[in-house]
């Protein structure tokens, strides 16, 4: 959003539609929300969910305008695909008001074209997260290896494992610092679920994406189970480990030739895979994925600037 904000404001005015964060999103009709704006921005995030649809992000008000989906993912785990949904996108994506399509992978990509077959062109780029202008990576005193669990939903989720491998790593020489990666009440839940972890160390909340993001920048190693948690250390050059194996990790360790970090809760071998964390991400395929994440955004805006004006 901030990206967004950033990169669009210069020509637009620029708002989020829902007033609300959680169902039904919206305290009045959408109809008329809808009627307010010139223009619909959706994504990034992995949005396309073949179970089930989300009534903020394809919510058929919106294709009373033109509409630009950007940076999506598709949810390729999801072990169900419902008929009813895969109609429904189909409509939406197909609808003559979408100007443009753009993923975070070229595996979501292929995915659109082949189940929702779109009229126009469907593009991948590097998550529109790379594009971001980094702060200043904070400066911590000893070696930190930062870890960043997150709420799912109340699911029991088993530390044990990743409990044992952190006092391994502290005996290593390391400090242990919990990072919160949400905000909001989403921010809260994870807080919750970071204090159940039993590792030594502090937990640092922040309220703003500059202090997260550079919280992360100045580690050595990030332990997380949020998607954008490697996302940013990537930019920075710090090398992750991802606690929550998915289609769209895999896809980004898979470009930056790190799948042999791909970890989950319960895997014995995460200490084995911290050892093979000493080397930083290099400035060049940093510079790679930056670079195609700003062309795509710049792609974007000049689309939006021809269609509104």
């Amino acid at each position: 959003m901030e990206i967004w904000r950033h990169r669009l404001e210069q020509f637009h005015h620029v708002s989020t539609v829902h007033s609300i964060t959680h169902r039904p999103y919206f305290d009045r009709s959408v109809k008329d929300v809808a009627s307010e704006y010139d223009a619909f921005i959706i994504g990034g995030g992995n949005l396309v969910v073949p179970s089930k649809i989300s009534s903020l992000y394809w919510n058929r008000a919106w294709l009373t305008k033109p509409v630009f989906i950007v940076g999506v993912g598709v949810d390729i785990d999801s072990n169900y695909e419902s008929p009813d949904v895969i109609s429904r996108l189909s409509a939406f994506f197909q609808h003559q008001n979408v100007c443009y399509i753009g993923t975070r992978d070229d595996e979501s990509a292929e995915w659109i074209r082949r189940r929702l077959a779109p009229s126009i062109s469907v593009s991948s780029h590097a998550d529109l997260v790379f594009s971001m202008d980094l702060p200043p990576a904070h400066h911590y005193i000893r070696p930190t290896v930062g870890v960043a669990v997150r709420n799912q939903r109340g699911k029991f989720l088993d530390f044990s494992v990743l409990e044992t491998a952190c006092e391994q790593i502290t005996a290593q020489g390391y400090d242990i610092v919990r990072l919160i990666l949400g905000n909001l009440e989403a921010g809260m839940a994870d807080l919750e679920i970071a204090r159940s972890l039993n590792v030594s160390g502090p937990i640092l909340h922040f309220d703003t994406v500059k202090e997260i993001s550079s919280s992360i920048g100045g580690l050595d190693v990030l332990l997380s189970m949020k998607f954008h948690g490697a996302v940013v250390a990537t930019a920075y050059g710090v090398p992750s480990i991802t606690l929550s194996r998915s289609a769209k990790s895999e896809s980004l360790f898979r470009r930056i030739d790190r799948l042999p970090l791909l970890s989950s809760l319960d895997d014995d071998e995460i200490l084995c895979k911290f050892a093979s964390t000493k080397l930083r991400v290099p400035e060049i395929v940093r510079s790679c994925l930056r670079s195609d994440a700003q062309v795509a955004l710049r792609r974007v805006i000049e689309s939006v600037n021809a269609v509104v004006g």
